[in-house]
């Protein structure tokens, strides 16, 4: 009896078992293309990017643990941006293609001569992929096509986001300073003591020691001014608006105003960048004149004060 039921066991588990193998449910070969990445590349394997646009090109290239512009002053790359084609782009699985054929590939605007961008990964001169990018769809879609493919996709992604302007890719913030510890202007010098700033006989405006110091923390420039502004101002050979202790190094800031536009450079760099109104003012307003108007203001009305109580 025992036995039996062993037999019987064994009987049924083999039948489910080959049940399992007959109807359990296959993965469809169009399934597993659609889950594959736009391109077989990793951002460790990429070194050179050239994202194209018609005639236009922009080279972007590793140094070091950064990316910069060759072709624009070697300045910095905005890591964020540079992610989003770098590792989000190539990453994109392809789901199901939208169409095949070389007219729709022109239709879309991904085909070899007729795209509204290029983008190249290079790793030295080795090609690692390339994707043509084309139309939008829909709101945050764009058509795409992988260089080794016929087909073209529509994915999650925004052609802006592949600008063949250098200025949109700079990393702005490449002038910010942290931990300042001293500024030495035309006129004045403020040197921290823990949360205090001191300079001269009086106490300085703690305003506007805060709007110098964040404008130094949080400066940000809008690109680099072009060959011929640049001739310009390098002819004024201005002495330094600003001097910063910030990190234990000193930076020598210059600050220009041409044409209602606004200039500055750090002498570690030898870049002039554009840079807002607003950032200009914060630097160049302060003076000795201001950062202690106020503290003689209160010192005046409390003698006044004192005197008015004397003749009551």
């Amino acid at each position: 009896m025992n036995r039996l039921t062993t037999v019987l066991a064994t009987t049924l588990a083999l039948q489910l078992a080959l049940s399992a193998a007959l109807f359990w449910p296959r993965e469809n070969p169009g399934e597993s293309d659609a889950r594959l990445a736009l391109v077989s590349v990793t951002a460790d394997q990429v070194d050179k990017l050239i994202i194209s646009s018609g005639e236009e090109s922009l080279l972007l290239q590793r140094a070091g643990s950064g990316w910069v512009m060759p072709d624009y002053h070697g300045l910095p790359v905005q890591a964020s941006r540079l992610n989003r084609v770098l590792v989000d782009l190539p990453a994109l699985p392809r789901g199901w293609p939208v169409a095949g054929s070389d007219t729709a590939a022109s239709r879309f605007q991904v085909a070899a001569d007729a795209f509204q961008r290029r983008v190249e990964f290079y790793r030295g001169e080795d090609s690692q992929g390339a994707l043509y990018v084309g139309t939008s769809p829909g709101f945050r879609k764009v058509h795409v096509r992988p260089a080794e493919a016929s087909q073209v996709y529509a994915v999650a992604f925004n052609s802006f986001e592949l600008p063949v302007v250098s200025p949109e890719w700079l990393d702005k913030s490449l002038l910010q300073l942290r931990d300042v510890t001293a500024i030495e202007g035309l006129d004045y010098q403020l040197t921290r003591e823990g949360d205090r700033w001191l300079g001269g006989e009086a106490e300085p405006s703690t305003e506007l020691v805060d709007t110098l110091v964040n404008g130094l923390t949080s400066l940000r420039v809008t690109g680099a001014a072009d060959i011929a502004t640049a001739s310009l101002l390098a002819d004024l050979s201005a002495p330094p608006t600003l001097q910063v202790t910030a990190g234990g190094e000193r930076y020598a800031f210059r600050l220009y105003e041409m044409d209602d536009n606004y200039f500055i450079q750090r002498e570690d760099i030898p870049v002039f960048f554009s840079l807002s109104a607003l950032d200009y003012d914060r630097l160049n307003d302060v003076n000795a004149e201001s950062l202690y108007a106020a503290p003689r203001d209160s010192e005046e009305n409390s003698n006044d004060g004192e005197t008015d109580g004397g003749a009551d």
